[in-house]
């Protein structure tokens, strides 16, 4: 199949804009259910396919990961610090595993950080 070479050309079938992108029609922002992984087992595609929805980079989750191995070795305090916009995204699921199993100790966020979470809680929110 012919790859697109242009925005143009990649949605030509579109006539307006609303035909384009609603939130309706666009991915929902989720992340990875880590509950359903711990009852049922942990599966790496569902794993990779969640990086679809989650809108963080995985770079900074790899750099994370090992920070916290150090961390969880040396019996350090953890502080879990994150902006508003974490809440809003698929990290959401990750951070709220963390807090319900005692990951970290000392969680750090902004008043925008609830407000997030109560307006995700109202509505979903969709890439694009």
């Amino acid at each position: 199949m012919k790859q697109p070479q242009n925005i143009k050309e990649q949605h030509h079938q579109y006539k307006s804009v609303k035909q384009l992108m609603t939130l309706e029609s666009s991915p929902k922002i989720k992340g990875f259910d880590f509950e359903k992984a711990q009852k049922e087992g942990f599966n790496l595609k569902e794993f990779l396919q969640a990086y679809s929805t989650t809108g963080f980079q995985a770079t900074n989750l790899a750099e994370g990961i090992e920070i916290t191995k150090i961390m969880q070795r040396e019996k350090a305090t953890i502080f879990l610090s994150f902006t508003s916009n974490m809440i809003s995204s698929g990290v959401r699921e990750a951070i709220a595993y963390l807090a319900k199993h005692k990951k970290a100790q000392v969680l750090v966020t902004s008043a925008g950080g609830i407000e997030e979470d109560i307006i995700k809680c109202l509505k979903p929110f969709a890439l694009g």
